[in-house]
C-alpha cells in the first residue's frame, strides 16, 4: 500500500525474482496465508555488482563537486522528491 502497487504486480516481480534464483519464497509461520520472499545468495551477489556500479557511476558523476555543492545537490534532490511526493499524493486525494 504505501508503494501504491497492486498485490497482483508484487506477485508478478516477485515470480520474475523467483524465476531468476534472486529471491526464494518462505512461508510464514505465524501466519500460513503470508509469504516472505528471501533474497538469496544468488540475490546477494547480483545486489552487491549493482550497488559497485551504481557507487562507482555516483562517484564518477559527483567527483568534481566540492562538499558544499554536494550537500546543495542532495538537499535539492531532496526538496524535488518532497515536491513530487506532495504532486502524486495530490493526484490521488479523492476529489
Amino acid at each position: 500500500e504505501m508503494l501504491d502497487v497492486s498485490p497482483r504486480t508484487v506477485t508478478g516481480l516477485v515470480d520474475n525474482l523467483e524465476r531468476d534464483g534472486l529471491v526464494k519464497r518462505v512461508d510464514d509461520p505465524d501466519d500460513r496465508r503470508s509469504v516472505y520472499a528471501e533474497i538469496t545468495d544468488q540475490g546477494r551477489e547480483r545486489l552487491k555488482t549493482l550497488w559497485q556500479g551504481a557507487t562507482s557511476l555516483q562517484a564518477g558523476l559527483t567527483g568534481g563537486l566540492s562538499e558544499s555543492e554536494l550537500v546543495q545537490l542532495r538537499h535539492t534532490c531532496l526538496r524535488l522528491i518532497q515536491t513530487m511526493s506532495a504532486e502524486e499524493a495530490k493526484s490521488h486525494a479523492p476529489s
